[in-house]
């Protein structure tokens, strides 16, 4: 008995003789399972062929069936134990995406075109938020002076406006619907609230915080990410 290699057709021919009788030709299946033997329809094929082609997706539903049980009712608990590193059949599937968020704040210096190539695979609308952070405003207010303050927030606003532009002139270049907002807050607090409205995060990992060589991601970035029930994208 010779046993050729699985071509592209994905099947392996099997020559023998007469002279080799069925049980011999059974126990060259094992250790893939011992059910030939049990199996009439086999041994019928294995009587009247002397050569054959079988396929190897008779195997594989002969194995699922044999260790269908291995598992059994651990199936819950791998999948939770696992969770961040197996992918479920939901997970696995594209998910619809109609509204897309982009945060954004003095640390994000500019957004690159991988991202737009990522977004591309959607058809939902952009909203571009820049978003100047209230607490730093107050700060300077109190602590120094009105006048400051607001220069401090006249600076942000424009660096936000020619950002939006630049941004948004690149989006609409690709062929996005494109929506900005501006206005000063809370950057991680009001970040997570929008999020409840769209379908898909993009968030900087500059955003909130100056990126360092320790810091690859900042911490509020990392934190909205965690915190959101949306599809987040970290770039």
């Amino acid at each position: 008995m010779q046993g050729a290699a699985p071509g592209r057709s994905g099947l392996i021919k099997l020559h023998y003789k007469d002279i080799f009788p069925i049980k011999a030709i059974s126990q060259t299946f094992h250790p893939f399972c011992r059910e030939e033997r049990k199996n009439p329809d086999l041994m019928h094929y294995l009587r009247n062929k002397r050569c054959g082609t079988i396929k190897m997706g008779y195997y594989s539903s002969l194995i699922q069936r044999k260790f269908k049980d291995t598992v059994g009712t651990r199936y819950q608990d791998v999948l939770r134990e696992y969770r961040e590193f197996l992918l479920t059949e939901e997970l696995m599937q594209v998910p619809e995406v109609q509204k897309i968020l982009i945060p954004l704040d003095m640390f994000v210096k500019y957004v690159p075109k991988s991202l737009y190539n990522v977004l591309s695979a959607y058809e939902g609308e952009i909203t571009l938020v820049y978003i100047t952070d209230l607490q730093a405003y107050t700060i300077i207010r109190e602590t120094l002076s009105d006048e400051l303050a607001n220069e401090f927030l006249k600076k942000k606003e424009q660096y936000g406006h020619d950002l939006l532009y630049t941004l948004t002139k690149e989006l609409q270049q690709i062929g996005f619907t494109v929506h900005q907002r501006l206005f000063t807050g809370h950057k991680g607090e009001d970040v997570e609230k929008m999020a409840a409205d769209f379908d898909l995060i993009a968030l900087s990992k500059s955003y909130g915080y100056e990126r360092t060589e320790y810091y690859p991601v900042s911490p509020l970035a990392l934190r909205i990410s965690q915190h959101v029930k949306k599809l987040t994208i970290l770039y």
